[in-house]
C-alpha cells in the first residue's frame, strides 16, 4: 500500500470517528453512512454549503464552525461523483495532501498565518 492511500484511510478513519461522536453528541438524525452518501452524490454547485447546513441541524443551537470543518474534511477525504468517485485527497500528490493537511489542522488551532489553496488540474 503506497503512503498516501495509508494517510488516507487513516484520515478517513479518524475523521468516521469523530463525526460518528459528533452527530450523537448533538442528537443529529443522520447516520455517518448516509452523510458518506450525501458526500458521494455532491452533484451540485451547493453542495458543500448544504453540507455545512446539513451537519448544522439540532435542536440546540447550530455549530456551524464543526460543521463547517466536518464539511471540509468530508468533501477533501472522501469519493465524491463529480471527482469520478475518487476523493480530493487521493487526486492530489501527497507531497501536497500532506501540506492541505498541515494548514487544515493550523486552521483548527486558531494558528494558520495564510490560507492554503491548491486546485486539481483538468483531465
Amino acid at each position: 500500500m503506497s503512503d498516501q492511500k495509508e494517510f488516507i484511510g487513516k484520515k478517513r478513519a479518524e475523521i468516521l470517528l469523530e463525526l460518528g461522536e459528533y452527530l450523537k453528541e448533538i442528537s443529529h438524525d443522520m447516520t455517518t453512512d448516509q452523510i458518506l452518501a450525501e458526500v458521494l452524490n455532491d452533484d451540485e454547485e451547493e453542495a458543500f454549503g448544504d453540507m455545512v447546513m446539513m451537519l448544522s441541524e439540532n435542536n440546540d443551537m447550530p455549530d456551524m464552525d464543526s460543521a463547517q470543518e466536518f464539511a471540509m474534511e468530508l468533501f477533501n477525504y472522501f469519493p465524491r461523483k463529480s471527482l469520478g468517485g475518487k476523493s480530493i485527497a487521493e487526486k492530489m500528490p501527497f507531497d501536497e495532501l500532506k501540506k492541505m493537511e498541515e494548514a487544515f489542522e493550523n486552521y483548527k488551532n486558531g494558528t494558520a498565518t495564510s490560507e492554503y489553496s491548491y486546485t486539481l488540474p483538468n483531465k
